[in-house]
């Protein structure tokens, strides 16, 4: 009867389960937990991926971390030298309100000066010998003169 063979106990079933109340019950069951034991090999090695996947993911999330705090940095940076900036635009918008009368006396200066030279243009494309306003043998820069005075 004690034999040294291995003895197959894949295949063995409880001793007179078929003759108890509700053995259907109890063999689906058993059967049911038969083959979530099988599946747990391939839950094991998917869970393994996952965590592989997440601990690759933290080094992620700790460089885009690190990018976000320096941003965050960058962005306060920003925001200081935008003051500083706005400081200087109403300085730069005081100058141009003190300028703008002056631009305007020019534009109204020039204003006949502009209507010459085009009806200068006109008589040159019509073939006419146009004379320069201003003498070749003058200086411009000398003619302006200081206007100070």
């Amino acid at each position: 009867m004690y034999t040294n063979e291995p003895v197959d106990t894949s295949r063995r079933r409880l001793p007179g389960v078929g003759s108890l109340p509700g053995a259907g019950f109890f063999n689906d069951r058993l059967n049911d937990a038969v083959m979530l034991l099988g599946a747990l090999p391939e839950i094991v090695v998917a869970l393994r991926s996952i965590q592989e996947h997440i601990i690759h993911l933290d080094g992620e999330v700790v460089l885009m971390r690190t990018g976000v705090d320096s941003l965050e940095q960058e962005v306060r940076d920003m925001r200081g030298e935008l003051g500083v900036l706005a400081d200087g635009m109403h300085e730069v918008s005081a100058a141009v309100a003190r300028l703008e009368p002056h631009i305007a006396d020019i534009s109204r200066l020039t204003r006949p000066l502009k209507r010459r030279r085009s009806r200068l243009s006109e008589h040159d494309a019509g073939g006419a010998v146009v004379t320069p306003l201003v003498p070749r043998s003058i200086d411009p820069a000398s003619a302006i003169g200081d206007t100070a005075g």
